[in-house]
């Protein structure tokens, strides 16, 4: 998957570099639709997520902004390239949110989470098993509220 992934980022950084100076309608089109793709299997596949970020996809992306610098300041840019320059960048943020992993079509809001109570006589051990990963934000946040009592007021 690595392999493939590095592939593609080469195919989407030769565009970019192919198209120093004149930006031509292909150059944008062919990079709209080649990213779209990958925007595709990065919102179906949490591999590929982590293939992207292992092959720096981020800045292959940004390497594809930088090119487009100065693109059209020479002359002014007719509709049709106005319109591939605006799905180009479109898809760009969409290839940065599903390579985030954000699914914000699904999201459920605060109100429809219920709240968790904590009994008063349960005892949480900070050396506990649940924090055995401690080295990430998560279960520090966790430990810190369950120590505090937190629950315990909102209840």
């Amino acid at each position: 998957l690595k392999d493939n992934m590095k592939f593609v980022l080469e195919i989407i950084d030769q565009l970019a570099n192919s198209s120093k100076g004149k930006i031509t309608l292909t150059i944008l089109s062919r990079e709209a639709m080649l990213l779209a793709l990958l925007r595709s299997v990065l919102e179906a596949r949490s591999l590929a997520r982590d293939a992207f970020r292992a092959c720096d996809g981020f800045p292959a992306l940004l390497k594809v902004l930088v090119a487009l610098q100065g693109a059209f300041s020479a002359e002014e840019p007719n509709e049709e390239e106005s319109a591939a320059l605006m799905m180009l960048l479109e898809t760009i943020v969409g290839v940065i949110d599903a390579s985030v992993g954000i699914k914000s079509k699904n999201a459920m809001s605060v109100s429809e989470v219920s709240p968790a109570i904590i009994p008063n006589n349960v005892v949480v051990d900070p050396s506990s098993s649940q924090l055995s990963s401690a080295d990430t934000p998560a279960p520090l946040n966790r430990n810190y509220i369950r120590q505090r009592g937190f629950y315990l007021d909102l209840a």
